[in-house]
């Protein structure tokens, strides 16, 4: 599939240094301008050599769509809650002072109460002044400009944010505190994502659709909002992270709804080969729920002919998991058919063997000396993260245990011929380089 990816330069020297480190799983060909009104002009080529455009901002997009008949598929980069709570965070510390009133642009009104339960207590009276012009007047630059500059010189606000780089070059040349807000790294992936499945689904017309709905339950216990704001948005990036990470391996397009709520849409034969035919769901460590920030996750996963019959058993296999009341719960629901679940998840694999039936692993077990639980913790670690190879150090820390006590069951498989070492990996610190090894638990 080919995408051609369009936006201000700055944006698209933004995303083409961050993700120089990524393997794109699509063609894409990068389109700049410098003022969106260039589009009137690039689109009619751009469309005749694309199946998909992705806009790096909704102004361009909106601009686009209104003016343009798209013949291809058309997406744009949202703004991201999160990223916009953690600059206002990072604005702070920037300029010296607590922030109160923040001059804003483009953002939907129910988007900032999104963005103060980000915040937390702390930030939950934070003001926004915010503006939508229309992006088809021939003055909405300028009308955006004077917009922030009044709400700054009348004290209305403490710091202006906007996606507009020409609005924010405009405001730091009149020493305005700006924040120039940049597509999220993750978003552009995702929304990549979702056009290839677009895409995918348009081309082949056929296959049954999955959607997964995840819930994820906050803490209301005040006191630690009231102790800290950044360890609840490590918190909630660190889960957005998590379920980006598994939306990539099912092959899904990520909806988040609510700061605590997302959808995965993808098919029903991805989703079985990565729950083992609907058996597990390990996407969650439990022991999140126990951090005072998290208390439970509920999961629905719901199989249909049709993404809106997918959606809707999901959504019902999820309160199934809600009643459930474990730290992590996930049901199954096919059209209308009984439930299946709950199924078995990361919080019981310490009681229930994934791998309970693998015999070559109780050999291991006794041959080596190492318990069958340590073993299936490690190999469920590997499967967890897509592992083969990797260094003492980097699976110590993947099974959160002491280095010496990892050396010494490493040595144990190593005699048993379980492991190999492959090679040498140096170090960023001084020191002799750390072993790579590649893992044949059941081989």
């Amino acid at each position: 599939m080919k995408i051609s990816v369009i936006g201000p330069r700055t944006s698209i020297t933004y995303l083409k240094k961050n993700i120089s480190l990524y393997k794109m799983p699509v063609t894409v060909a990068w389109i700049s301008y410098t003022t969106f009104t260039e589009l009137d002009k690039i689109l009619p080529s751009i469309e005749s050599r694309a199946d998909g455009i992705l806009f790096t901002g909704q102004a361009p997009y909106y601009y686009a769509s209104n003016r343009y008949f798209p013949h291809c598929l058309w997406d744009y980069l949202p703004r991201n809650v999160i990223s916009t709570a953690a600059a206002i965070i990072q604005a702070n510390i920037n300029y010296g002072y607590i922030i109160h009133t923040i001059s804003i642009d483009g953002f939907e009104t129910d988007t900032f109460d999104k963005i103060r339960r980000s915040l937390g207590i702390a930030f939950n009276k934070i003001i926004f002044y915010n503006v939508i012009y229309d992006v088809l007047d021939k003055d909405y630059i300028q009308k955006l400009i004077m917009y922030h500059v009044n709400n700054y010189q009348k004290h209305q606000a403490d710091v202006c944010i906007t996606g507009l780089e020409s609005v924010a070059e405009a405001l730091r040349k009149k020493n305005i505190p700006v924040i120039r807000m940049f597509p999220n790294v993750e978003d552009f992936f995702h929304h990549i994502e979702i056009l290839e499945l677009r895409y995918q689904i348009i081309d082949t017309k056929s296959g049954r659709f999955a959607v997964i709905a995840i819930h994820i339950d906050f803490s209301e216990d005040v006191s630690w909002y009231e102790k800290s704001e950044i360890p609840l948005l490590k918190t909630q990036e660190h889960i957005r992270e998590m379920v980006y990470h598994y939306a990539k391996r099912i092959k899904a397009a990520v909806f988040q709804t609510e700061y605590n709520q997302y959808y995965l849409a993808s098919t029903q034969a991805m989703i079985a080969a990565e729950t083992g035919n609907f058996t597990r769901f390990d996407v969650f460590n439990p022991s999140l729920a126990d951090n005072g920030y998290v208390t439970a996750f509920a999961v629905g996963i719901g199989l249909g002919d049709t993404p809106v019959d997918a959606k809707k058993c999901a959504v019902t296999a999820q309160r199934k998991a809600v009643q459930h009341a474990e730290k992590v719960s996930c049901y199954v629901l096919d059209g209308y058919d009984s439930f299946i679940g709950p199924l078995l998840t990361v919080a019981k694999s310490a009681h229930v063997s994934v791998f309970a039936d693998n015999g070559r692993l109780n050999d291991l077990s006794i041959r080596a000396g190492i318990s069958k639980q340590v073993l299936t913790r490690i190999q469920q670690t590997l499967q967890q993260y897509k592992i083969s190879v990797c260094t003492p150090r980097e699976l110590s820390q993947y099974l959160k245990m002491n280095i010496r006590t990892v050396n010494r069951i490493l040595s144990r498989l190593e005699q048993c011929q379980a492991i190999v070492v492959i090679g040498k990996k140096a170090t960023s610190t001084a020191g002799r380089p750390s072993r790579m090894i590649r893992f044949h638990l059941d081989g």
